[in-house]
C-alpha cells in the first residue's frame, strides 16, 4: 500500500504481522474499521509450534488448523509414574493458522524503527500516521523466561506427553527441565527439552545437550529428521503490562498476554482480540483522539479482575522459580490431582481472581509440606500491575 492509499483510507497501523498481529486486524475488518499490518517479514512462512486444548480450538473456530490431536496427553514423574490427562491438546498446523488468520488483510513488508502513539516511522525513513498505533512485538529483552530447544523425530505411534520429569541429568546442573513430546502429523514428532520458568533465561547450550540425552534414552537419537531445524523458544514470562502514557498500546506477548506460569499466549491473544477490536472501533467512532483510543485498547485487555487474576498467576511463576526438579515432580503432582475444572481455572489466563486463587488453595491442600509454605509466600514478590509504567520490548510473536 502507498502512503497515500494508507491517508485515503484512514488505516490503524498494526507493528507486527504474527498471530498477535493479524488476530486483532483480522477482528478490526469484521468491526469495519481498516488497519494495516506493517512486518519485515510479513511474506515469511510461520514454523513456530502451537498447542491449544481441544475446548479452545473450538472456541475459536481452528478445527481446520489442527495438524495432530490427542485424545488424553499425558504427564510423567517418573517411568511407572505417570497420569493421563481428560482434556484433548492439538498441535496446529502453522501455515494454516497463518492463512486462517490472514484473509482480507492488508500486510506491508516493512520495519518500523520508532512507534508512536500515532505515528510509525519505517526504516526507509518514511512516516506513515494514523489515528491509532498497535505494536504487537514481542519484547527485545527479559529477564525471567520459559525456553526450550526441539528436535524433529521420525516416530509412529508415540504418546504425546506435555511434561516428562522422569529424566535425571548428569551435568549437575540443579535448574529443572522436561520433555515435551507431541505429534505433528501421522509420521513426525518433536521433542522438546523445556525450562519452564528461569531467571535469568537458561541458556541454549545446556538445553541442547539434556535434550540430546533425552533423545538417546528414548531410544530416539537415531530418528532425529535431518531435514528439520532444530526449534528454539523463547518466550518472556515478565513481561510489564502496565499502560505508557504517550505510547502506542501493546498486545500479545508483548502486552502482557503470555500466561505468567505456563507460558502459553496463543488462546489468550484470540480471546483479547474481539474486544480490543470492539473498543477500539467504538473510540473512533466517538472521535477520541490517539491518546484515549490507545487507552481504550489497554482497558479492554486489562480489567480490574484481569489484574488481579494476572497478579495471581505472577505469584504462582515466583513459586516455579524456586523449584528443583523434585520440587517440580511434587508441585505437578499435586496439581494433576486437582479437578479437571480446577486445573484449567490455573492454566487458563482470562480465568476469574476467585476462580483462579480457589485452584491455588485447593491445590495447597494437595503439596507436600515441604512444599507449602514455599507455594504460600513464593518467591520474588510479583510486580503490581497497574495504569502507569515503563518497559522493555523483545522478539517473539
Amino acid at each position: 500500500m502507498t502512503d497515500a492509499a494508507l491517508q485515503r483510507a484512514s488505516a490503524g497501523i498494526i507493528v507486527g504481522a504474527g498471530p498477535a498481529g493479524r488476530a486483532l486486524a483480522s477482528e478490526l475488518l469484521r468491526e469495519g474499521v481498516a488497519a494495516v499490518c506493517v512486518d519485515p517479514r510479513a511474506e515469511a512462512p510461520w514454523r513456530t509450534t502451537w498447542g491449544l486444548w481441544d475446548d479452545e480450538v473450538t472456541r475459536h473456530g481452528l478445527a481446520g488448523a489442527v495438524a495432530a490431536r490427542s485424545e488424553g496427553p499425558r504427564v510423567r514423574f517418573a517411568h511407572d509414574h505417570e497420569v493421563t490427562l481428560t482434556r484433548g491438546y492439538s498441535v496446529l498446523d502453522p501455515e494454516r493458522l497463518r492463512a486462517r488468520l490472514s484473509a482480507g488483510l492488508t500486510l506491508v513488508r516493512a520495519r518500523a524503527t520508532e512507534v508512536g502513539i500515532d505515528e510509525v516511522r519505517l526504516d526507509d525513513g518514511r512516516v506513515w500516521r494514523a489515528p491509532f498505533v498497535i505494536d504487537t512485538r514481542a519484547p527485545r529483552a527479559t529477564t525471567c523466561a520459559q525456553t526450550a530447544v526441539g528436535q524433529v523425530v521420525r516416530a509412529r505411534g508415540l504418546p504425546s506427553y506435555l511434561m516428562d520429569f522422569s529424566l535425571d541429568f548428569d551435568d549437575q546442573d540443579p535448574r529443572p527441565t522436561f520433555g515435551y513430546l507431541v505429534p505433528l502429523d501421522d509420521e513426525r514428532v518433536l521433542v522438546e527439552e523445556t525450562a519452564l520458568a528461569a531467571s535469568p533465561p537458561m541458556e541454549d547450550a545446556l538445553l541442547r545437550r539434556r535434550l540430546a540425552q533425552r533423545l538417546r534414552a528414548l531410544g530416539l537419537e537415531a530418528s532425529v529428521d535431518a531435514r528439520a531445524p532444530l526449534e528454539h523458544v523463547r518466550i518472556p514470562l515478565d513481561v510489564d503490562a502496565r499502560a505508557i502514557p504517550g505510547a502506542a498500546t501493546r498486545f500479545g506477548v508483548g502486552g502482557g498476554a503470555v500466561h505468567p506460569a505456563t507460558g502459553y499466549a496463543l488462546a489468550r491473544i484470540l480471546d483479547d482480540a474481539p474486544g480490543v477490536a470492539r473498543a477500539i472501533r467504538r473510540a473512533l467512532d466517538e472521535r477520541r483522539a490517539p491518546a484515549q483510543i490507545a487507552l481504550a485498547a489497554w482497558r479492554a485487555q486489562w480489567s480490574g479482575s484481569r489484574r488481579a487474576t494476572r497478579r495471581l498467576l505472577e505469584h504462582g511463576r515466583e513459586v516455579l522459580l524456586a523449584l528443583d526438579l523434585e520440587g517440580l515432580r511434587s508441585f505437578f503432582g499435586a496439581f494433576f490431582l486437582l479437578d479437571p475444572a480446577r486445573q484449567r481455572a490455573f492454566l487458563t489466563s482470562t480465568s476469574s481472581p476467585l476462580e483462579v486463587a480457589g485452584a491455588m488453595a485447593s491445590m495447597w491442600g494437595e503439596l507436600p509440606w515441604s512444599l507449602r509454605a514455599r507455594a504460600l509466600l513464593g518467591g520474588r514478590a510479583p510486580r503490581p500491575l497497574g495504569a502507569r509504567g515503563r518497559s522493555a520490548r523483545a522478539d517473539l510473536v
